[in-house]
């Protein structure tokens, strides 16, 4: 193929997209990414049960509102994002079931938070041509950064990751998994560290391990990954004095030049690379209320899981039977003191039995 017939090749056709749901997280972040996006992913219509709010939202985007989702409003697109409440969920799924084999669906985390419906949703999400999850705290720029510092060997190969005050539940678990290609859980243990303070301690199918440290503490955490010849570590708010440092020892830096954060980076004589976030300034200048830093990061980790849409990257290999796993088991590992998986040696484990 010439650089003529690449030039010439048609640009592919924009996916058209409605957004179900106009509360905190529709306003504050899908419609912020999805703007981002808008010559690939443009907004056909937003919809929300609530009429005095659904006219604000869609005054405020400039986008269609939707006030019922009927056959000509689902016609218009072809693909659809939910984030509703967690009970509203399989009620709105059901609505769209009738046109499921040409629908693809990104719908919020978490998908469920009783066992009876994930089950039910594992069926009705099956139906569709496509699902994508937004699970966007592991595309967090700092944690890709580290995914490949890993993958361009810096590190070796990753044993140990621990999230201190960072790894929210399912946030927490999913992001750990990602380093091991979504390995199932092979045993989990609950620790009390004192006070408040606990720990969970996850072993995967591989060999890999993670340690959540509680309670969750937004920005001002730090994490670290570990492998057979160094360690990546970071933090958003500054790491603590007490992170061990030495040679051996990579540190990702969150560059904010003019107080906002333009890149993450991490720099050594082996392994040099720069994530630039330029869609942070874009997201900056979008009509929604909350521009704290960590939430430009949901917003910059939600633009990747919309791009899943085209490309086959980190989302695309999660899938919506990861979200439902990892809600399920991050939940019990909370609850119980220890939980081990024997199917796990099997190759398979005991969530993917039971939504077979």
């Amino acid at each position: 193929m010439t650089i003529q017939d690449i030039e010439a090749a048609p640009s592919p056709r924009p996916i058209r997209i409605g957004v179900i749901g106009a509360g905190r997280r529709g306003q504050g972040n899908f419609l912020p990414a999805l703007m981002c996006l808008c010559g690939e992913f443009p907004v056909a219509w937003v919809h929300s049960r609530t009429r005095e709010r659904l006219r604000d939202v869609a005054s405020c985007w400039d986008v269609a509102p939707a006030e019922r989702l009927d056959d000509e409003t689902l016609a218009g697109v072809e693909a659809v994002a939910i984030s509703v409440p967690i009970d509203q969920n399989i009620p709105v799924l059901k609505s769209l079931e009738p046109h499921a084999s040409r629908l693809t669906i990104v719908i919020d985390t978490p998908v469920t938070q009783s066992v009876r419906d994930t089950l039910t949703c594992a069926k009705l999400l099956a139906k569709f041509k496509q699902v994508v999850v937004t699970e966007d705290y592991m595309n967090f720029p700092e944690f890709e950064l580290a995914r490949r510092a890993a993958d361009g060997g810096l590190i070796g190969s990753v044993s140990h990751i621990q999230l201190n005050g960072l790894g929210y539940r399912y946030h927490g678990l999913a992001l750990l998994r990602s380093f091991a290609d979504f390995a199932p859980v092979r045993s989990t243990r609950r620790r009390s560290l004192g006070g408040a303070a606990t720990a969970i301690d996850y072993r995967l199918r591989g060999g890999l391990s993670g340690t959540v440290i509680g309670p969750y503490r937004r920005d001002s955490g730090d994490f670290r990954v570990e492998g057979a010849s160094g360690a990546v570590v970071g933090s958003p708010g500054g790491l603590p004095p007490d992170v061990a440092r030495d040679a051996l020892t990579h540190v990702i830096q969150f560059n904010r030049p003019d107080g906002m954060l333009a890149s993450v980076s991490v720099e050594a004589d082996t392994f040099s690379h720069e994530i630039p976030l330029p869609e942070i300034s874009t997201l900056m200048g979008l009509p929604f209320a909350d521009k704290s830093e960590i939430n430009l990061r949901r917003s910059w980790g939600l633009i990747q899981v919309f791009r899943s849409l085209r490309e086959d990257n980190l989302n695309r290999r999660y899938g919506f039977r990861n979200a439902l796993y990892d809600s399920m088991m991050s939940r019990a590992a909370d609850k119980l003191p220890l939980l081990f998986d024997p199917t796990t040696y099997a190759g398979t484990s005991a969530f993917e039995l039971m939504v077979a």
